[in-house]
Order: C-alpha cells, then sequence, then structure tokens
C-alpha cells in the first residue's frame, strides 16, 4: 500500500465546518501559528495527565486540559531520527528513508511541514538539543533558522554523543521568537533531557533521587513553561496551536531492555500526543490508536494549510472537533532497524490496534493487550491463524518498495564514487547487504548481547581498558556484524596504543551495513600512521561518503598536521568550517598549529573558538593556558589550565603546567598539590618533568 491521499483544502475545510460550527481552521479562526514541541524519551504513561501519579508536569497537564489529549499515540521507531521525520513530513520510515540514526538521514527531495509553511510565508524555526537531530541528518529543509548549535551543552552522555539541556533550549528558542517579523510562525523545539543519563538540576534531582527520570521529565516540564508564559504575555498563546509529543518511550528494565532502540513493544512506542488551542473542545481524551504519522496532516488541516503532497497518516483535526465520536481504527506501524545495523540482527516491524499488537520477527509476536498491557505474554503459538492474518495485514501497509536513505548516499555517491569502492574492493553488496530475515539473529535472543555492552561501557568508564577489550571481542564473536562493538573496540585499541589492531578492526567495519563515512576517515588515519594501505584514497571515500560531515576535512587537517605540510592542514580545517563553522575539532587544529608556529595570538584565537563551539573538550583550554603562560599572562592562564584538568584529569602535561605556574607565584602548596596529582597519573614521567627544576624537584622529594 503506497501512501494515503488525504482530502484537498476545501474539503478538509467542509468536514472541519460539520465536526463543530463555530470552528474555522485557519487566522479566521484565530490559530495562526503552530508551536510543535518533543520531549525525546518520554513515556505517555509517566505524565500526570495520562494518570501517572508520581509526574510534576504542571504544563502540559493544562494544556492537555484545555485541548485534546491523544490515549495510544505509537511512535514509528524507537530512536530519534526516524521518529522525527515521520512527525515533520507525516509519512512513515519505509516512505521517507530515514530508517535509523547515524546510518541514515532525510533526503533533500522528501516534502516536510515546515517546507510546505515556508511557502505560505510562515516564519518557519527549529531549536534541537542532541547531535542525532544535527542538520546534516536532513531534518532542516523548510526552516529559515535551524538552531542545531550545542555549544552551550553538557557534552557528551552515555550515548557518547553533544547534548545540551532544557534551560539552554528554551533560551534559545525564546530568542528566536523575539526576533522573528509579524508573519505567522511555525516553531520546532527539541527538548533531550529526558534521554539517558538521567541528572536533572536541582531541585529536581533532590525531588526525584529515586526517579531521576521523571525529574527530567518534570525539569523539562518546567523549561518548556518558559516558552508558554512568554507566548502568553506576548498575547500570542491564543493564536497558536500547541502540539506536544514525543519521539519514542523509555524501557526502563521491560522485556530485559534498559533504555531503547531495540523493541517495539509499548514501553518504547507509546508516547504523548497533546494539542491545544482556545478554540478547541477542551479536556477532550481521545481514545483508538493514532500515530506520530497523524501530526503533520491534522496540524495543517487546523492551521488552513493546503497542502499538495500525499501523507501515509490521516488528519485527526475532524475527530478532535467532535466530542465523544470515535477514530476510525487503523493499526499503527513500527519499525525497529537498530537491531540490523547495530548489531546484523533481524530488524523488527509491528502493528498496534486498539487492543492489540504484532511483532514481525524471526520468531512472530502477538498480545492482547486488553488482558496484557505489558506485553509478557505471548499468543502466537496458541493463535497460528490470527498471526497469519496479522502478518497479512502488515504486508499489505508495506509498499513494494521502501525508501531508505543512507548518510553515505550524500550526494557524493556517484557512479565515480561506487567505481572507487569498487576499486578499493567494497563493492556495494558489501556495503549494503541484505540477508533473508530468517537467516537473522531475533533480536530478543540477544538483549544479553546489550547488557554486554553497558558492560564494556562501565569497564572504561572506571579504567579496565583490557576488560573492555574482552567484551567487545566476545560480542564480536558472537555477532560478526556488530558495528556497535567493533567501532568502540577500534577506539579503544587506538587510544590504547594498538593501531595494528584497530586497523584490522576498522577494515572489517567498513564492509559492514553499518558503515559511515567516519569509518573510512578512521580507516585513512590509522594507514597514515602505519604506513599502509591506501589512506588518502579512503579519505576522499569518506568525503564523496557524505559531504555535509566536516569529519573527514578534519581528519585530513590531522593527517597534515605538523611540519610536514600545515598551510594544507589549515586549509583542510578551513574546508571543514565551511560545512560547519562550529565543528571544534576543526578550531583545535588550527590552534594547535598555530601554537607549534609560535603564534600564540592566532592559537589563542582558535582556541577560544573552539571553546565557544564546544567547552567540554580538553585541548582547547589546555592550548590557551598554555600559549597564555607563553606570552607572557601566567595569571590568566591558571583558569584555563585549571579548567583542563577538570576536564581531564589524567593529561600530565596539564598538571605540570600548573605545577610551573603556582610555584612561579610562590604558591607552593598548590604547586605541591598539582604535582601529587602529576605522581599519581605517571610517577616515572612525573619524576623526569620535575628533575629539570631544582625547586620542583625538591617538592617532588617531600610527596609521600
Amino acid at each position: 500500500m503506497g501512501r494515503a491521499g488525504l482530502l484537498s483544502l476545501a474539503a478538509c475545510a467542509a468536514v472541519l465546518s460539520s465536526c463543530a460550527e463555530e470552528f474555522q481552521a485557519g487566522v479566521e479562526g484565530g490559530v495562526e501559528n503552530l508551536l510543535l514541541v518533543t520531549f525525546d524519551t518520554t513515556r505517555a504513561d509517566r505524565i500526570g495527565c495520562y494518570g501517572y501519579g508520581g509526574a510534576s508536569t504542571p504544563v502540559l497537564d493544562a494544556l492537555a486540559a484545555e485541548g485534546a489529549l491523544f490515549e495510544r499515540c505509537i511512535a514509528p521507531a524507537p530512536v530519534t531520527l526516524p521518529s522525527h521525520a515521520t512527525v515533520l513530513t507525516g509519512l512513515q520510515p519505509y516512505s521517507h528513508g530515514a530508517r535509523n540514526n547515524g546510518t541514515h538521514k532525510l533526503g533533500e527531495e522528501i516534502p516536510s511541514i515546515a517546507g510546505m509553511l515556508q511557502e505560505q510565508g510562515f516564519a518557519t524555526g527549529a531549536v534541537t538539543s542532541a547531535f542525532v537531530l544535527d542538520s546534516r541528518f536532513g531534518l532542516d529543509s523548510g526552516f529559515d533558522s535551524y538552531d542545531d548549535d550545542l555549544s552551550s551543552g553538557s557534552g557528551q552522555g552515555n550515548f557518547g554523543f553533544a547534548e545540551t539541556i532544557a534551560v539552554d533550549t528554551s533560551s534559545r528558542a525564546l530568542k528566536w521568537l523575539e526576533r522573528r517579523g509579524d508573519e505567522r510562525w511555525f516553531l520546532w523545539i527539541h527538548y533531550f533531557d529526558p534521554h539517558a543519563d538521567y541528572n536533572p538540576p536541582e531541585p529536581y534531582r533532590s525531588r526525584f533521587k529515586d526517579e531521576l527520570y521523571d525529574g527530567e521529565i518534570a525539569y523539562t516540564d518546567a523549561m518548556f513553561g518558559d516558552v508558554i508564559e512568554h507566548l502568553r504575555r506576548a498575547g500570542e498563546l491564543d493564536e497558536t496551536l500547541v502540539v506536544v509529543t514525543s519521539d519514542h518511550g523509555e524501557a526502563l528494565g521491560e522485556h530485559g531492555e534498559t533504555t531503547h532502540g531495540l523493541f517495539i513493544y509499548d514501553a518504547t512506542t507509546h508516547v504523548p500526543l497533546i494539542m491545544s488551542h482556545p478554540r478547541l473542545p477542551g479536556g477532550e481524551r481521545i481514545e483508538g490508536v493514532v500515530g506520530l504519522v497523524d501530526v503533520a496532516p491534522t496540524a495543517l488541516d487546523l492551521l488552513g494549510v493546503s497542502y499538495g503532497a500525499d501523507f501515509d497518516g490521516r488528519s485527526l483535526a475532524g475527530r478532535m472537533l467532535s466530542p465523544g465520536a470515535s477514530v476510525e481504527e487503523r493499526p499503527a506501524y513500527s519499525e525497529s532497524m537498530f537491531p540490523k545495523f547495530g548489531f546484523g540482527w533481524s530488524e523488527l516491524r509491528s502493528l498496534r490496534g486498539d487492543n492489540w499488537r504484532y511483532v514481525r520477527a524471526p520468531r512472530p509476536e502477538l498480545y492482547d493487550l486488553e488482558v496484557d498491557p505489558k506485553e509478557l505474554d505471548d499468543l502466537s503459538e496458541r493463535e497460528p491463524a490470527l498471526v497469519e492474518l496479522r502478518a497479512g495485514e502488515l504486508g499489505a501497509t508495506l509498499p513494494e518498495v521502501e525508501a531508505e536513505t543512507f548518510t553515505r548516499d550524500g550526494g557524493g555517491m556517484d557512479s565515480e564514487v561506487e567505481e572507487a569502492l569498487a576499486a578499493l574492493g567494497y563493492a556495494g553488496s558489501d556495503l549494503g547487504g541484505e540477508a533473508e530475515d530468517g537467516d537473522l539473529a531475533d533480536p530478543k535472543d540477544k538483549i544479553g548481547d546489550l547488557t554486554k555492552l553497558r558492560l564494556a561501557e562501565e569497564a572504561i568508564a572506571f579504567g579496565r581498558e583490557e576488560e573492555a577489550v574482552e567484551i567487545y571481542r566476545s560480542l564480536i564473536r558472537d555477532n560478526p556484524t556488530a558495528v556497535d562493538a567493533r567501532n568502540p573496540l577500534a577506539d579503544l585499541l587506538w587510544r590504547m596504543g594498538e593501531p595494528e589492531q584497530a586497523l584490522e578492526v576498522q577494515r572489517e567495519i567498513v564492509k559492514l551495513p553499518g558503515v559511515k563515512s567516519a569509518n573510512f576517515a578512521a580507516l585513512a588515519a590509522l594507514e597514515k600512521v602505519l604506513g599502509v594501505g591506501d589512506p588518502e584514497g579512503h579519505l576522499e571515500l569518506a568525503k564523496a561518503c557524505d559531504p555535509r560531515d566536516p569529519g573527514p576535512w578534519v581528519t585530513q587537517g590531522d593527517i597534515l598536521h605538523g611540519p610536514a605540510d600545515p598551510e594544507g592542514a589549515i586549509a583542510a580545517y578551513r574546508r571543514a568550517l565551511e560545512i560547519d563553522p562550529r565543528f571544534a575539532k576543526a578550531w583545535v587544529g588550527i590552534s594547535e598549529i598555530e601554537a607549534s608556529r609560535r603564534d600564540p595570538v592566532a592559537s589563542i584565537r582558535a582556541a577560544e573558538e573552539a571553546i565557544k563551539c564546544d567547552p567540554t573538550l580538553h585541548s582547547p583550554w589546555f592550548t590557551k593556558g598554555s600559549m597564555l603562560a607563553a606570552s607572557g599572562r601566567p595569571r590568566e592562564a591558571v583558569p584555563c589550565l585549571k579548567r583542563a584538568a577538570e576536564i581531564d584529569p589524567d593529561h600530565l602535561q596539564t598538571r605540570f603546567g600548573l605545577v610551573f605556574l603556582h610555584n612561579s607565584f610562590g604558591e607552593r602548596v598548590e604547586a605541591k598539590r598539582q604535582l601529587a596529582e602529576a605522581k599519581r597519573i605517571d610517577p616515572t614521567k612525573a619524576a623526569q618533568m620535575a628533575s629539570g627544576n631544582p625547586a620542583i624537584a625538591e617538592l617532588m622529594r617531600q610527596l609521600p
């Protein structure tokens, strides 16, 4: 079944008029603007208006009381990019092609509501809060302003990518609202806070010390309240359709899954959906299954905006204006591609009806949600005829040809690149190879391997690197195509001084379906260090695979870095900055080259740019401090080096920089304390570095 065509604007207007005679869509009815808000990783059943007594969500609860709450909204995927792409396009992942985080993107040709509203004269803005929604993944299409600046962020969480917190997100959203013109407007705000790891600020951390996940949701609700209050004071809230939802839920241990991404049960797919406007009937609680795929057509209808594109979703506007009416039953589709691209296991597909769920897997599953809402009693073996019926319904839902847009198809994957792949030994079948579903592992049999992955991450955090290596190797032995085990293993081996082993792992990764441009860039860097292979070819391939990724250009700069070709390196870093002016690692490279050329002014300037882009990086703080000290500004150097030491407590050179500075100031107590830290890091090297300065050598002798 292809995309479902929807009613024309005139027909929609007639439906809306018949549903609620007093309601008019668009400006005439006071529905001028659209505020779309997505709380990342937020389960419906952890919000007050959905019946959770432990919640503190007064803002969401008030919006629900004033508008419509959809009891059973289902996300199309348990990960961020595919679900947000569905919200913005009204298309299912099999239609828009953004099937998984990191490996996929939204194609430029896919129409979104941002583009449709932009064409109608709306000012369009977006404020996102995590790297997974970076503009390079395609969601920026149609937005006048797509703010993915995470420079005020909290750094990398335990999923390894940059993020920022709700106070910053709301602040950036308010700035957009304040500087826009008098046009109708559409603003999308994405809050990442409820995503693991759960670390809400005070007072929420103390109030929710036993349920930090709930604390993150409560904190996000409060910060979102600042935006609502701004609109109220500005007199715009009554003119604005407010839509609040989430991209997916969180398992919190159900079915053995601690977070999300693998399974597609209600724990990770049942999300809140609230739509509020003064002209809508208030306090409506709408039963019946709907999907995030329905958000776009519904919002456009209420805004009175025509749309030429077909949607997979349907408009729910008529139901919202008809209190007590039922929603036409239409099972909601969900899929999980993470097991396929992360580990080489089978993908999962699902249909979720009003009181049942069917999961297509190597061993299919069937649940009666009326008596088994936690989906613990699989009926598939007892109800084979019903399984066959649901399987047929799912098959009829899927199109004959499904869209799939990889980041490596980034516009540069033309015939020349394909030829380069073949010449280097990477046939197309290797990169995008498909296996029959029956040949792939069932994810429910592999949940223990995800637990092992978390154990490896914990081992690294506590300095048990050899243990982590063994865990990763064990995972790979059991799951030969597990990119999500090979990537961290390659990084870890590189950091441990084992480039040959890291190279071996990277050469395996680039032949797997989950490969990204960063893998080819990493392969090039390793080959250059070891003097083997074709680093230049792999680097060019990395650039061609994803032209919107600045990373390969930084890798080229790093390879050229040093006395060999500093100008070439700086040119490569500058090219990365043309792609993404806030790519901190490019500024780091420039800063370090200028430091090596004894140009403190240029080095400090570049280090400061790097810090603006990512204040959590150690290198620019260290380089800035070192250059300030070298240029006769030692007092200014101290706070920079102290910040560097906070970021990386085990960096020996940072500690010795502080030792020398405090000793030069006559601050022997602090110098001695920093020297003790240096000795803790590496006693032998610390003694060698201290031996060249008699005063510091004496301090060293005084240490226990």
